[in-house]
């Protein structure tokens, strides 16, 4: 159990801010950890796929096994008053040697993995290829979703600023999420697996919602300037969600009709345009047309496997408009 000690000034200091980067590295984190996300469902196919192209490879030397542990470098405390990974990535290619190799030593790799960061931390490479290399897996995996997502986040914002003006930071901090827990005098407890006191009355305290930081907490303590706790968003939103995709093909059947619905709800499994025909029991031509109308609306997409294509539901594009 880590304990923050906030009092009165420290509750001065506390603050919300999204965090592109910050939720990049919870999606990466469930992924490989092989977590199914309650709204978009099992992300690690994407995640791994994309993790396993070159371009990726400083971030998958750093990302911990199993999703858990440090993930050092890629998630910096985020700046006051910017929220772009434009700004983020840029921290991260800033970053000096000393800081690089600080945050190195805390790295929870095998021995031939942290070797490969060696020449890298030498040369003074690293910041600038870990940057590059987050840039390319934002792109495969969040950056034509980001604005919707983005939308969600603000949304449990204006929640959360309404709870402050009602209740008070104390109430509203003892009902952020799972796994935090505000005790009456100042201190905050985070249920982590390693003990910690932290004094968080002389340093902001930044509290950052997460779409995919579902399993704990997740917390940067050891930063100069700021304390950073990142948190999943409430079981109340993902339960709406859920709920939204529950009810998803009677309620998309009237934007898209019942036969497109259809095909889109069977691909909570991807398939082949063969697949789908037998589980719906449709003609191939009938099936082929459809996925060609919701391929173009952006809620589908497809790969070459071997000598087939597979088709895909875009799990980002379809939550949002079967929720929305």
């Amino acid at each position: 159990m880590r304990r923050v000690h906030l009092g009165t000034d420290g509750l001065a200091g506390v603050r919300w801010q999204v965090s592109p980067l910050a939720d990049l590295a919870a999606l990466m984190r469930l992924g490989v950890a092989g977590q199914r996300h309650p709204v978009f469902g099992w992300v690690r196919p994407r995640v791994c796929r994309v993790l396993a192209d070159a371009r990726a490879e400083p971030v998958r030397v750093l990302l911990p096994e199993q999703g858990r542990g440090p993930f050092p470098l890629v998630s910096p405390p985020p700046l006051r008053g910017h929220e772009s990974i434009d700004d983020e990535l840029a921290i991260v290619d800033a970053l000096d040697h000393d800081a690089i190799t600080t945050s190195c030593e805390w790295l929870d790799q095998p021995e031939p993995v942290r070797r490969r960061l060696d020449p890298w931390v030498e040369d003074d490479s690293l910041g600038h290829r870990l940057a590059a290399s987050l840039a390319f897996v934002w792109r495969e995996l969040l950056a034509s979703d980001w604005a919707m997502l983005q939308r969600r986040l603000e949304r449990h914002l204006a929640d959360t600023s309404m709870s402050l003006a009602r209740n008070g930071m104390a109430d509203t901090l003892a009902h952020l999420a799972p796994g935090i827990e505000w005790v009456p005098g100042g201190d905050l407890l985070i249920d982590k697996p390693w003990p910690g006191d932290y004094d968080g009355s002389t340093k902001d305290f930044v509290l950052i919602p997460s779409l995919f930081a579902l399993a704990e907490p997740l917390t940067d303590f050891d930063n100069d300037t700021a304390l950073v706790l990142q948190y999943g968003i409430g079981p109340v939103d993902h339960a709406a969600d859920a709920h939204a995709l529950t009810d998803a093909p009677a309620a998309s059947a009237q934007l898209i009709g019942r036969t497109r619905a259809e095909v889109l709800d069977a691909l909570t499994e991807p398939g082949t345009t063969s697949q789908l025909s037998r589980r719906l029991g449709l003609p191939l031509s009938t099936v082929s047309t459809h996925l060609g109308v919701l391929r173009r609306a952006g809620l589908v997409t497809r790969r070459r496997e071997g000598r087939s294509v597979v088709y895909h539901r875009s799990a980002w594009r379809v939550a949002s408009f079967e929720a929305g």
